[in-house]
C-alpha cells in the first residue's frame, strides 16, 4: 500500500530520568527512549515496542501535548484548571459517573438520596481502593470534599455546602446551603474527584486517586508513564503501562507507530487515516463551543458595537465545513442543540448571518473612521487593533486567520499570539480578545459555566462580563428543581448572553480519535473527561 509520508519534528526524551510514585511513596528511577539526529531530523527510535517485546508487556503510547504531561496531579491547581486531564487518564474518579446522554450513574457511591430539599444521603461502595493502599471510606471521602471545597475556587462556585457528616463507614450526610437539584450531576464534574487527603502528601505529583492507572513517573515537555493499578475496585486492566508522549504532529507519530492513540490530529489528516488500512477514526458530539470571548475592561471591545461587528465577521458555515473538516456544526446560540436548553429556537439572534457589510455599515453608523489613514479604523482617539490570545491548535488558528482576514477588510486589526496557557494571559489582564475551546456543559446541565464564567462573581470571568439580572437568573435557576422551569430561565440568560455579545460561540465541536487496529475496546465518550478506562485493551 503507498502510504503519504507525514513530514513533522517529533519530539521525545533522550533519557528520562523521574521519581517513581506509588501514591504517597517514592520509587527507583526509569527509562525512555531515545533520538536519532541523523540527517538534522529527529526521528523516535522505537525503543518501548522493543521493551514490549523483552518484557511481555502491554503498552499502550498515547499522543499528548506539554500541558497535559507537565500539569499537577492536584484537582485544586487553581493556576492550570486542568483537573480533568486526572480523569481522561484514569487516574482519578468521581463518586458518580456520565453515561452516554449525559446522565449521571453511580460509581465509588452506590447512591444519593435526597431526604429533604437540602439533604442528601450518600452510600459509598465498601471495596474501593486508593492509589496508596488506604481504603475508602465515608471519613476520607469528608476529608476529600472538604478540602476540594475550600481550596479549589471552582468547586466552591459549583457546589454551596453547609455541612458533611460521617453516618456510618461507608455513608456520608451532606447538606448544602441552597436547594440543588443537580448535585449527581455536579458531583460527577471532575473536580470532585475523590483521592485520599493524607498530610505530608505533594499533591502536585503524587497520586492517590482511585482509578485504573498510577502515575510511575513523567519528565518535564516530554512523556508521562502510567501503570495499571493492580488493586482496582472495577478490575485491573489487560495494559500494562500507558506512556503518554509528547508530539507536535500526533499525524506523523501514529504513522510511524511511535503512537497508538491521539486525540489532537489535525482535521486535515482525518480523511487519510479514514481511507487507510490499520487506523480507526471515531468521534461523538460534545456539549463544547468553539468561541472568543472580549476584555471588557479594555477599550475599543467594551464597545458593544464593536463586539457586534466581530460577531458578524465569523464565517460560521465556513468554518464548519471546511476547518473543522464537517467535525463541528455551525452556531449563532450558545448551546449545541442536543441539550434540553440548546439550540436557538426559544432566542432573538442578534447576529444570525456572515455579513462582513453590515458590520462595516454597524460600525459606521457608530463613528467609527479610519481618520489617519493607516487602514484601522478609530473613535475618540481608540484605534480598533486588538490583540487576540489563542489556544495553540490548528483549527482555532485558522478561523484566528480567516477572521483576520475579514475584520482588516472593515478596518479592524487582529494580533494573533497562540499559546498553551490562555489562562497566565488571563490572570495578568493581558488580552483583549480569547479564542479557544470550552466546555459549557460537560456535566449535561448549565450549573458549571454559568457559575464558574458567566456570573459577574466567577472567578473564570476573565473578560470581566457584568449584567445583574444575569446574575439574579443564575441564581433562582440553581435552586430550580423542575427541568422545564429551569430550561426557560437557562433561555432567558443566553438572550441576556447574546444581547451583549460578550461571548461569540461559532461551532460545536465533535471529539474525535484516531487509533491503531491493535487497541481494542475504545470508543469516543460524549463527555470529554472518560478517554482511558480499565476495558481499554491491545493486542500483543
Amino acid at each position: 500500500m503507498k502510504k503519504r509520508k507525514i513530514t513533522a519534528i517529533l519530539l521525545a526524551a533522550a533519557v528520562m530520568t523521574s521519581v517513581m510514585m506509588g501514591g504517597c511513596k517514592s520509587g527507583s528511577d526509569s527509562e525512555a527512549g531515545q533520538i536519532s539526529t541523523e540527517n538534522n531530523t529527529e526521528t523516535i527510535l522505537d525503543t518501548e515496542a522493543d521493551q514490549n517485546d523483552i518484557s511481555g508487556e502491554k503498552v499502550l503510547n498515547v499522543a499528548s501535548n506539554a500541558m497535559y504531561i507537565n500539569a499537577s496531579l492536584d484537582v485544586c491547581d487553581n493556576s492550570t484548571y486542568n483537573y480533568f486531564n486526572i480523569s481522561t487518564m484514569g487516574i482519578g474518579e468521581c463518586l458518580f459517573r456520565l453515561d452516554d446522554t449525559l446522565t449521571p450513574q453511580p460509581w465509588l457511591a452506590k447512591e444519593a438520596v435526597q431526604e429533604d430539599s437540602v439533604t442528601w444521603k450518600i452510600t459509598l461502595r465498601d471495596d474501593v481502593y486508593y492509589h496508596n493502599g488506604n481504603k475508602m471510606g465515608a471519613e476520607s471521602v469528608k476529608r476529600c470534599l472538604e478540602r476540594t471545597l475550600e481550596d479549589f475556587d471552582l468547586a466552591a462556585e459549583s457546589l454551596s455546602v453547609d455541612t458533611i457528616e460521617v453516618t456510618d463507614a461507608y455513608e456520608l450526610k451532606l447538606v448544602t446551603n441552597d436547594v440543588t437539584p443537580g448535585l449527581m450531576s455536579i458531583l460527577s464534574d471532575t473536580m470532585f474527584m475523590i483521592y485520599d487527603f493524607e498530610d505530608g502528601c505533594d499533591f502536585a505529583v503524587e497520586s492517590s486517586y482511585t482509578g485504573p492507572f498510577v502515575l510511575e513517573s513523567r519528565e518535564q515537555d516530554v512523556s508521562k508513564t502510567l501503570v495499571r493499578f493492580e488493586d482496582y475496585w472495577g478490575g485491573a486492566s489487560n495494559i500494562s503501562k500507558i506512556v503518554y508522549k509528547v508530539t507536535e504532529n500526533p499525524a506523523a507519530a501514529l504513522e510511524v507507530g511511535d503512537v497508538d492513540l491521539a486525540q489532537n490530529v489535525s482535521i486535515s489528516d482525518l480523511s487519510y487515516f479514514e481511507s487507510m488500512d490499520g487506523f480507526n477514526v471515531t468521534s461523538a458530539l460534545v456539549p463544547r463551543g468553539e468561541q472568543i470571548w472580549f476584555n471588557e475592561s479594555h477599550e475599543g471591545v467594551n464597545d458593544l458595537t464593536v463586539r457586534r461587528a466581530i460577531a458578524m465577521c465569523f464565517d460560521r458555515e465556513t468554518i464548519a465545513k471546511t476547518i473543522y473538516g464537517g467535525m463541528a456544526v455551525a452556531s449563532y446560540g450558545i448551546f449545541p442543540d442536543f441539550l434540553s436548553f440548546g439550540g436557538t429556537d426559544r432566542l432573538d439572534l442578534t447576529v444570525d448571518s456572515y455579513n462582513p457589510e453590515g458590520a462595516a455599515k454597524l460600525l459606521a453608523d457608530a463613528g467609527y473612521a479610519d481618520t489617519d489613514g493607516d487602514g484601522i479604523l478609530d473613535k475618540d482617539g481608540v484605534k480598533l487593533s486588538f490583540k487576540v490570545v489563542c489556544y495553540q491548535d490548528a483549527s482555532l488558528l485558522a478561523v484566528a486567520d480567516l477572521l483576520t482576514s475579514a475584520l482588516k477588510n472593515i478596518g479592524i486589526e487582529l494580533t494573533t499570539e497562540a499559546t498553551y496557557d490562555t489562562r497566565s494571559y488571563e490572570d495578568t489582564d493581558d488580552f483583549d480578545i480569547i479564542m479557544i475551546t470550552y466546555g459549557m456543559a460537560m456535566i449535561g446541565n448549565p450549573y458549571y459555566w454559568m457559575n464558574t464564567m458567566v456570573a459577574s462573581s466567577a472567578n473564570a470571568n476573565t473578560g470581566h462580563y457584568n449584567n445583574t439580572e444575569v446574575d439574579s437568573l443564575i441564581a433562582k435557576m440553581n435552586t430550580t428543581a423542575d427541568t422545564e422551569q429551569r430550561d426557560a430561565l437557562c433561555f432567558e440568560i443566553q438572550q441576556h448572553m447574546l444581547d451583549d455579545c460578550h461571548w461569540v460561540v461559532f461551532a460545536h465541536k465533535s471529539i474525535y480519535y484516531v487509533y491503531a487496529d491493535k487497541v481494542m475496546n475504545f470508543t469516543a465518550s460524549p463527555c470529554q473527561y472518560y478517554t482511558i478506562d480499565n476495558q481499554i485493551d491491545i493486542a500483543e
